[in-house]
């Protein structure tokens, strides 16, 4: 017959297992191509669900893109589902900033013949050794998206953005917000791959003095902000403060860090 002392085990039980998953978590571990992120978070790891949130226009997507570059670049393969943008976009921009291309310059059609000799030697040179999927189309509901992930032999994933994902239409947006995001950790646990999923900011925090983000302000944050293991916000000050100096400049926040760090 079952006892209660049965439940209880010795501290060092099993102690070997930790750094046998020690090694095989780090083969399948996916590092960013910036030490000074690595430093706070370590590593993205299966099972991680990570929310990226930014204001409108803020530059998530760029992240984003640099991101999955970075990643593919050093070997690993990556899914995307791009619900807001589509692929041809996301290869213009990818293969500009790779080439030093201005990416205005296919808006204002002044591309000139070095560009486009540039961009094809890339194109069709490095670019076609990484290995990148994206999802065809850009409409698509969660149970499709967890059908693909637990099939794929993807190191990470990442959907571009969490308020585009189909399904649970009836609810509320915060209801709907928070069933989508329940699922996106499930799916990264069951299929042992870091998801990351893109977000907005509500809007209210405009009105704030300090336009620097906070897990707060994700829109309808509630069960988002504790699914996710990790929430980075994308902040580009000059968005705010027509007086900053470098336009370019790009802050990530490590807002929330379940196994580190944060808010560097």
């Amino acid at each position: 017959s079952h006892t209660i002392d049965n439940d209880m085990v010795a501290m060092s039980d099993d102690v070997d297992f930790v750094l046998n998953n020690y090694e095989s978590i780090k083969d399948t571990a996916v590092f960013t191509q910036y030490s000074n992120l690595n430093e706070v978070i370590g590593s993205f790891q299966g099972g991680d669900f990570v929310v990226l949130a930014g204001a409108s226009s803020s530059g998530k997507t760029c992240v984003m893109l640099n991101l999955i570059m970075g990643i593919a670049k050093s070997g690993k393969t990556v899914d995307v589902f791009s619900l807001e943008m589509p692929r041809y976009k996301l290869q213009q921009r990818m293969i500009c900033s790779e080439t030093d291309i201005m990416a205005n310059k296919f808006k204002s059609f002044s591309l000139n013949e070095t560009d486009k000799q540039k961009f094809i030697k890339y194109a069709n040179g490095d670019f076609k050794k990484l290995n990148i999927r994206i999802f065809k189309k850009q409409t698509i509901g969660i149970e499709y998206i967890k059908a693909i992930v637990m099939k794929s032999k993807a190191d990470i994933v990442f959907i571009d953005y969490l308020g585009l994902i189909s399904g649970n239409e009836f609810k509320n947006s915060y209801e709907r917000y928070s069933a989508i995001s329940r699922e996106l950790k499930i799916l990264a646990m069951a299929s042992n791959k870091p998801i990351i999923a893109l977000h907005q900011l509500n809007r209210e925090f405009q009105s704030r003095e300090d336009k620097r983000p906070k897990t707060s302000d994700l829109r309808d944050s509630g069960k988002i902000e504790q699914d996710a293991d990790m929430i980075l916000l994308v902040y580009r000050p000059s968005q705010f403060d027509n007086e900053y100096v470098d336009k370019t400049e790009l802050d990530i926040i490590v807002a929330k860090n379940r196994d580190g760090e944060s808010n560097k």
